[in-house]
């Protein structure tokens, strides 16, 4: 039988960080979101304004409510976008059918980035069909923070809008 000896070379491990997380937790949707390629592709949660409680937040995970109805497939992707809908960052992908049929929170981690006013952090799938698609839980009453973090909108078509009278169900892990 060998023996391991443990030595202490007095190297520390690095100091990690703390993460916090802000979101709203708020259950209940009074209705849906479907996500899929033929109809809205992307849905998610903007810092309309530096008041936003969600602006300037150095993001390390996002989470969303989210469910399957059917059976869709394909991948689920996490992103950043900023002011212009650009990406920022992917931060992780979840396979549409790993989803369950009630709406669980579904987490992903990426490398921590900074969300600047007017930057999103949002869900896209566009896979899917009429009976095959992801759903997002949301309401509209109950708002997050007022017309501060909005919901980020991206339809069929590929374009952008916002909305201020709806809210999605998340959770941002920050330091």
């Amino acid at each position: 039988m060998k023996s391991l000896s443990i030595q202490n070379t007095g190297f520390l491990a690095p100091k990690v960080a703390s993460v916090s997380y802000i979101g709203h937790d708020t259950g209940g949707a009074d209705a849906i979101f479907a996500i899929s390629g033929g109809w809205n592709r992307a849905y998610g949660v903007t810092a309309a304004t530096t008041s936003s409680l969600i602006y300037n937040k150095g993001v390390v995970s996002i989470s969303f409510y989210l469910k399957k109805i059917g059976s869709p497939t394909g991948t689920i992707s996490f992103q950043m976008i900023n002011a212009s809908n650009a990406l920022v960052q992917t931060y992780g992908t979840v396979a549409a059918s790993s989803l369950t049929t009630s709406y669980v929170k579904t987490t992903v981690t990426g490398t921590r980035q900074v969300l600047g006013e007017d930057f999103s952090m949002i869900v896209i799938f566009d896979g899917g069909d009429a009976s095959n698609y992801v759903s997002m839980e949301r309401q509209t009453t109950g708002s997050y923070d007022t017309t501060n973090t909005i919901m980020n909108i991206k339809d069929a078509s590929n374009t952008w809008s916002q909305d201020d009278s709806r809210d999605a169900r998340f959770e941002i892990g920050y330091t």
